[in-house]
Parts: structure tokens; sequence; C-alpha cells
């Protein structure tokens, strides 16, 4: 920015002289004395013209502290962008913790609920840091696995009254459902039971 400043009044200065240098040869006389007029007004101009090289010249300009003084403002910057990416890659890592911690939670009180099946959770959350409801539970997708093996049927004897049992094993999982909406909030129709 400097450099532009020095730049502009410069420019201006060239400008003005030149201005005044015309305005004074359309002043003076066609006479033995426009000749010499000339010259000093030619050599005030070359003055205007040659200043910054000779001040530059004559003055101590040190271009290491101007290259020192760049570097360490693209140094901020890259500092500046790289704690941006840091601090985004930090948010995520906190994020996938929460769910891995929250899925690991509901997982044990589920099991507790459930007694004697694999439970598999994956649960979905607003990821967005900025947003208001950030962390807020999305979905819950419980994969339901029963671990009671089904026993073949055995016959035994003969053809003597064949009496079927029919246990209802096919468990009611709206009780699960309302269990775990009231314990986190969720509304019932964002938990899918999966049962395999």
């Amino acid at each position: 920015m400097i450099i532009i400043e020095e730049l502009k009044k410069y420019i201006y200065t060239i400008v003005v002289v030149m201005i005044f240098v015309s305005f004074i040869e359309i002043l003076l006389p066609n006479s033995s004395m426009k000749k010499y007029s000339k010259m000093i007004l030619g050599l005030m101009v070359m003055t205007v013209i040659l200043h910054p090289v000779l001040s530059f010249l004559s003055s101590d300009y040190n271009l290491t502290s101007y290259s020192f003084k760049f570097q360490n403002q693209l140094d901020s910057l890259s500092i500046k962008n790289q704690s941006y990416d840091y601090s985004d890659k930090q948010a995520q890592s906190v994020t996938k913790l929460y769910k891995e911690n929250l899925e690991t939670q509901m997982k044990q009180q589920i099991k507790s609920i459930m007694g004697d099946k694999d439970i598999g959770v994956k649960v979905e959350i607003i990821e967005d840091i900025k947003a208001e409801d950030y962390g807020q539970i999305t979905k819950v997708i419980l994969n339901v696995e029963n671990t009671i093996k089904t026993v073949e049927k055995i016959n035994i004897g003969s053809n003597e009254d064949k009496t079927t049992i029919q246990n209802n094993t096919a468990p009611s999982y709206e009780n699960l459902k309302e269990r775990v909406s009231s314990m986190y909030g969720i509304e019932e129709d964002k938990i899918i039971i999966i049962e395999g």
C-alpha cells in the first residue's frame, strides 16, 4: 500500500509540473530568452522525474525490512488458516466421539431392557456446529438380533396325540420405542427397529 501511495504522489507531481511548464511556455513571449527559459523548464521537469530515483539512491532503503514485513503477514495468514482447519478437525472429532458414546450408552440401556439379544445401534445427529440444535438426535436405528436359536421339531413316539403348541416369541417393540423415546427425548417415528 505504501508503494501505491508513493506512486500516486509521484504521478500527481509530474502532472502538476507539466501543467505549470505548459502554462509558463504559453505566457513567455517569442524572444531570444525563450530558448533559455525552455532549457530551465526542461531541467525542472527532469529533476521532478528523477526525484524518486535520486531519493532512493541517497536514502538508506532497507528492502529486507519490507520482505520481513510481508513474510510476517503471510505467516500470520497461514497460521490463521491452519487454526481454522484444526478447529474444524477438532469439531469433527468431538462429533464422532459424541455419536460413539451415545450409541454405546443406548446399547447398554437397551440390553438391560431386552435381555438376551444382540443389539446394534446407529445414531444420526445434527452435525452442523453452527446450528442451534447441534448434537440433537435425528434418527435412531436399532438392529435387534435374537440370540435364542430355533430348535428343530422332534417327534417322539408314534402318531399319538399331536398337539402343536405355538409360542408367540415375536416380541413387541412398541414398548422399546416408548422407553427409548422417553429416555432420549426422540419422537417415536424417528426410531427404527430392524429385526434380524
